[in-house]
């Protein structure tokens, strides 16, 4: 029997192909916040990852690349926050889903996130399955 030469694949995670393509801006101002979503995310080598480090960033990133799908948007940031950065995205964007990531959970937290136009909220720590969860229920 001579030895077969086995081509090693990188696997892709399946629960992740509905993002093949898509452009996702995560702002995040705490990098272990930020690599903890992108090792999640990035195991669709097919996803393309923006990471704006501020609510200034975000609002920016937002009017010069046309083609992000959706914004994860962590509420409390340097510079402008979350919702304040929310609301100017929506204005120009509005059919752009922001998904807002927030440490403080209470029902006046989570009520201020929507008024401000985000489309769902995750509370810290964000669990992988409820990400995912809701990625999948608002991306386009």
């Amino acid at each position: 029997l001579t030895p077969v030469l086995v081509k090693k694949q990188k696997h892709m995670d399946q629960s992740l192909t509905f993002l093949s393509g898509k452009v996702i801006l995560i702002t995040e101002d705490v990098g272990f916040n930020y690599r903890y979503l992108e090792i999640i995310l990035g195991k669709n080598q097919d996803l393309n990852i923006l990471w704006a480090k501020n609510g200034l960033e975000a609002v920016d990133f937002c009017n010069k690349n046309p083609d992000i799908d959706i914004v994860l948007m962590d509420i409390q940031l340097p510079k402008m926050n979350g919702l304040d950065a929310t609301r100017l995205i929506k204005s120009k964007h509005r059919n752009l889903p922001v998904i807002a990531q927030t440490a403080y959970g209470t029902a006046s937290d989570i009520e201020a996130c929507y008024n401000a136009g985000c489309v769902d909220v995750l509370v810290k720590p964000i669990n992988k399955a409820t990400l995912l969860q809701s990625l999948k229920k608002h991306i386009t």
